[in-house]
């Protein structure tokens, strides 16, 4: 261990993601006792050198992701039942918000399921609607523009509970989805792979 950082969870809630991007490391909170979501940058000794808090009383933090020019997005949620979800977009030094985009509609979910990654020069946020068991994926630009391409997947598992997370690929930029499976015991996985038209 080289170093290490130690947070107050009453003040911060659990960690929802973590991203590296060139020296930074960035996690982004879920809010704990209705605080806002947050993203904090910290440095290569793991001191915090940003920080900034959802606006609009989002209190749920899920997918959150870097891109080239260190804007930072995440996914955020009111966390109640039929949520507003929201993709926000901040700036490299998390001075400010750049965009945010609602796509509760968009993504036909519950809300608390969503993800998101950046690929290429595209974002693409994932959806898991637990009650259909469906993934849904639709495509952004980086000024959080629905560009018009989505797919859906058919089969995930039905449990709140089961994995779900959305990767890219830096190499290639295809995407990747891993959630539950519907089918076998309950414990099966599966694995989704796209490219940049889905």
């Amino acid at each position: 261990r080289m170093s290490e950082v130690s947070l107050s969870t009453t003040s911060f809630g659990s960690v929802a993601r973590m991203r590296s991007a060139g020296s930074s490391v960035y996690a982004s909170f879920g809010g704990q006792g209705g605080n806002p979501a947050k993203v904090i940058q910290y440095n290569a000794g793991l001191v915090a050198i940003g920080t900034i808090s959802a606006p609009g009383g989002f209190t749920q933090a899920s997918g959150m992701d870097v891109d080239a020019d260190g804007n930072v997005y995440m996914t955020v949620s009111s966390g109640t039942s039929g949520a507003t979800v929201q993709i926000l977009k901040f700036n490299s030094g998390l001075t400010s918000t750049l965009a945010t985009k609602d796509i509760t509609s968009l993504l036909a979910s519950t809300g608390t399921r969503a993800d998101l990654a950046v690929a290429g020069p595209y974002l693409f946020a994932a959806a898991h609607n637990t009650v259909a068991g469906e993934i849904y994926l639709r495509k952004f630009d980086f000024s959080l523009n629905y560009v018009g391409v989505s797919s859906t997947f058919t089969g995930s598992a039905t449990s709140l509970f089961a994995p779900f997370r959305i990767k890219s690929d830096p190499g290639n930029n295809d995407v990747f989805v891993a959630a539950g499976a519907a089918t076998g015991d309950g414990g099966d996985a599966l694995v989704l792979k796209y490219d940049q038209n889905l």
